[in-house]
């Protein structure tokens, strides 16, 4: 081309930049500000670069309209509408998610539609904050990691961020793990936030404090720690998500998880409720999945069905209902079962529901010792104290067995039996061979005709129906009867129980009788 010949109007808009005070004019025009107010705003205010408004935040707006309106009028007093102040808020919040996505600020790219959204965005994301609590998960558990490592992501989700964005943007996978094309909109809208600069750091040191402050104190300190004086938050997650996510404790879980699907198994509500099975069921089946043991919905259905053994006519009908209407949907047929057996055990609940209430009218709360903080529970369901399984306190309890237990943890036992109306009248062994035996007297389950079998009240004819075809379990045999009656008096104290090994207890006083006539 010539150099003396003109160059082209279109040819001269692309090779020149953009004013960045027409810039700034162009937004205020969407922003629907009068020629007086623009004015006011560039020359006064120095609003010269689309920069100074992604500085800006809602109540920055909001003092400089309040400013402007108490200024004199020589000095360019004016009184900006509601309208036009939402609307500049809007375009700050347009700017420093452009900045924060290290994305152009074109003033072309910001016209009505861009800025209804970003009234949108503003408006979603104030109202999230304000009424979405922040849920804290428990304190770290290696065994409980599927559960605990999501709960914690979710604890993040509703953590704001520096960057104004759920603060788990800081922990994603990268790279994705899948295309962001199929992913949902709020798992893509992790990616629009860069991993490096000045609120980054900030987000990572956060993360890395919430992190620290459930994680401390456990097996998983260990992985964490190397990242402690820098309070790397992302590095400290990937070291322990990779550790417990190895092949090793993936074996582990997977091996914790077939074994509580072998022993599940469900019978009716008097112990374990359906609603317990079902729970740890569903647990063990995602344990699993993404592993060679994994079940597919066919088969968690099929298993589902295998494990009840309820002794009901009903319940072959509601077997065959499942497998023809939610042979792969083992949500649904949960659910349906779960309806069902409310039905068909509705006086079990009501009777639970009623005991409970009893007991805390002869025992009050504040009056039983607290116990329970010593129990835990393991995956399959099985009730630990101290290392020894107290899932069925009715059992006869080895001297090593007692020992690991303690005062507390006999004392616990006691609770229980006393609880259930086990104290007196489970017997095993030749021992309670030899209770059954002594006809008018009742043995030592009580003295003469209808004395007391399980505790005091409940009279010698119930001793047949205390049988385990009703009784539903973690395992097979616990032989736990029903539990008494809400109208029954429990005893005020923990009496002697010969169903321990060397547990003598006195031969005078409340329980003269029953450990008069034993035989050592």
């Amino acid at each position: 081309m010539d150099p003396a010949e003109p160059i082209p109007a279109a040819a001269a808009a692309v090779a020149q930049p953009i004013n960045p005070i027409n810039a700034v004019e162009q937004v205020l025009i969407v922003c629907e500000a009068n020629a007086n107010e623009r004015q006011v705003l560039i020359e006064r205010e120095r609003f010269v670069s689309l920069n100074h408004f992604a500085r800006m935040r809602p109540r920055d707006v909001t003092d400089l309209a309040a400013r402007l309106e108490k200024r004199p009028a020589a000095q360019g007093r004016i009184m900006l509408p509601s309208t036009v102040i939402k609307n500049l808020q809007s375009l700050c919040y347009w700017a420093r998610e452009r900045r924060r996505r290290a994305l152009p600020l074109d003033p072309a790219a910001f016209d009505e539609q861009a800025l209804t959204e970003a009234q949108q965005d503003m408006d979603d994301r104030e109202e999230k904050h304000a009424d979405t609590p922040a849920i804290k998960p428990a304190k770290f558990d290696p065994a409980n990691w599927n559960t605990w490592h999501r709960q914690f992501l979710t604890y993040l989700s509703h953590v704001e961020s520096a960057q104004f964005a759920p603060l788990d943007y800081v922990v994603r996978p990268e790279p994705p793990l899948i295309p962001l094309a199929t992913m949902t909109q709020r798992t893509r809208d992790q990616y629009d936030f860069p991993l490096e600069g000045r609120d980054f750091n900030k987000d990572n040191h956060n993360v890395y404090r919430l992190l620290s402050d459930l994680v401390s104190g456990t097996p998983g300190f260990t992985w964490i720690q190397p990242f402690d004086e820098a309070q790397d938050g992302r590095s400290a997650w990937q070291a322990l998500y990779s550790h417990y996510e190895g092949g090793g404790q993936q074996e582990k879980r997977t091996s914790s998880a077939t074994a509580t699907i072998r022993a599940l198994h469900y019978k009716n509500e008097s112990v374990f409720s359906f609603e317990e099975f079902s729970r740890g069921l569903l647990e063990a089946f995602r344990d699993l999945d993404h592993t060679e043991e994994a079940y597919t919905p066919y088969q968690k259905v099929k298993t589902l069905l295998s494990k009840l053994e309820v002794n009901h006519p009903d319940v072959p009908y509601h077997k065959g209902h499942v497998r023809q209407h939610f042979k792969q949907d083992i949500d649904g047929a949960v659910e349906y079962l779960s309806t069902q057996f409310a039905e068909l055990f509705a006086d079990a609940q009501q009777y639970k529901r009623a005991r409970s209430r009893h007991i805390h009218l002869v025992e009050p709360d504040y009056q039983r010792p607290r116990l329970d903080d010593d129990l835990s529970r393991r995956p399959d369901g099985t009730a630990v104290y101290f290392g020894v399984d107290v899932t069925d306190v009715s059992r006869t309890f080895t001297n090593q067995e007692m020992t690991d237990l303690g005062p507390r943890g006999q004392a616990y036992i006691y609770q229980e039996r006393a609880r259930l109306g086990l104290t007196r009248g489970r017997r095993t062994g030749n021992s309670g061979s030899r209770a059954n035996n002594r006809g008018g007297r009742g043995g030592r389950s009580g003295r003469g005709r209808g004395g007391p079998v399980g505790g005091r009240g409940q009279p010698s004819r119930n001793v047949g129906a205390l049988g385990t075809d009703d009784v539903s379990a973690i395992t097979n045999g616990t032989g736990l009867p029903p539990p008494p009656p809400p109208n029954l008096q429990q005893p005020s104290n923990i009496p002697d129980d010969p169903s321990i090994v060397n547990s003598r207890g006195a031969r005078n006083g409340s329980s003269f009788g029953a450990g008069a006539y034993r035989q050592e």
